[in-house]
């Protein structure tokens, strides 16, 4: 799917691609570099996870092929997932589970186009749960097919706010999947539909992501509903 290749482009060739099997095997920690990198650009664990997911299923088929003796990425030491986020998924789950929101219908169950774009965002980008809940219209090009970061959502003893990034390289532009920009665009327009519907009680807050009368979804509801699919 697009964003394997998406990561494989961007972050697996430009800093492993001009090793051999051998001088990975012989420097692991060229691997460990990668994912140190990919934490000061702040990319969330799940996504780094999944980086070295494809690196270890690819090294591991290398290892089965007797090209190599052993798997150099298992040396290295991944990041902690934050706020109990859910383990990264095998690419066979992964895959999977992007077929059926592509088909919009998980156990039997339409998902309808709000849930099932905002599961493709946060596959095809690897934003964290607290920036796919804070993203704004104005925060995606689809021209360019890019999504920025400014805000995460976090819930606090004051209740729902909306906070800058942590640090300044939080605060990224990532390109978006054909498929994922053709969900948001469908999204877009029942979203309309459902302003129009709620009349006076619809609170606009220009969010991409929203309950059906325009406030803020909670982050323990967008993962009730993830774990519910």
């Amino acid at each position: 799917w697009e964003n394997y290749y998406r990561y494989i482009n961007n972050h697996i060739i430009p800093e492993l691609g001009s090793y051999t099997l051998k001088e990975l095997c012989a420097n692991p920690d060229k691997i460990q570099s990668l994912y140190s990198k990919l934490t000061e650009l702040g990319r969330a664990p799940a996504t780094i996870r999944k980086v070295h997911q494809i690196i270890h299923n690819c090294l591991e088929q290398a290892k089965k092929n007797k090209l190599i003796s052993s798997n150099p990425s298992e040396y290295t030491t991944l990041p902690k997932l934050e706020d109990k986020e859910a383990r990264a998924m095998s690419i066979e789950e992964m895959t999977k589970f992007i077929d059926l929101l592509l088909l919009n219908r998980i156990k039997h169950t339409v998902i309808g186009p709000k849930w099932r774009a905002a599961f493709l965002t946060l596959l095809g980008t690897g934003l964290r749960e607290g920036e796919i809940l804070a993203l704004k219209w104005d925060s995606i090009d689809f021209r360019n097919r890019t999504l920025t970061v400014k805000e995460t959502l976090a819930r606090t003893k004051q209740g729902l706010v909306f906070k800058p990034p942590k640090t300044k390289k939080s605060k990224r532009t990532n390109p978006l999947p054909f498929d994922v920009v053709i969900a948001l665009r469908l999204h877009r327009i029942y979203q309309r539909k459902e302003k129009i519907n709620a009349g006076k009680i619809y609170k606009d807050m220009n969010l991409v992501f929203a309950t059906s009368i325009g406030t803020p979804i909670g982050p323990r509801n967008f993962s009730r509903k993830y774990e519910s699919l």
